[in-house]
């Protein structure tokens, strides 16, 4: 019983290892926002839509949007992968991808929306709320 639980224990250890590969050159990183648009105004207790786009291309992939909701302020990055690295070929084609943000309320006035860049600037809108 004893060797079993080992083997066990190896196994799952063997398909956790597999999950994440330590010696991929892959790596996670914040990607350009290059326009983001709010609306002007907006109701106190109205979902309103963010829409913004990323920059990609070449060895460098979007993945997904991470919101960050304070009191009055909503903060947006862009994460992605890149893939550049040694023995690596990239493309030369850069990417637009447009993407869209539900923000939910409530919100206060006024209402600030920023898009986090790769260097840790954000570029900021504001909303009047009603």
């Amino acid at each position: 019983m004893k060797y079993f639980r080992r083997s066990v224990a190896l196994v799952i250890l063997v398909f956790c290892a597999a999950c994440t590969n330590p010696l991929s050159s892959h790596r996670s990183v914040t990607l350009p926002i290059t326009d983001l648009v709010v609306p002007e105004s907006a109701s106190a207790s109205v979902p309103f839509t963010v829409r913004l786009t990323v920059l990609s291309g070449g060895c460098k992939s979007f993945e997904r949007l991470v919101a960050t909701r304070r009191a009055g302020e909503l903060s947006l990055e862009a994460r992605g992968r890149d893939s550049s690295g040694p023995n690596v070929s990239c493309t030369d084609d850069i990417r637009k991808d447009p993407q869209t943000y539900e923000a939910a309320p409530p919100f206060s006035n006024p209402f600030t929306v920023s898009a986090v860049q790769p260097d840790g600037s954000s570029v900021t809108r504001t909303v009047r709320v009603q």
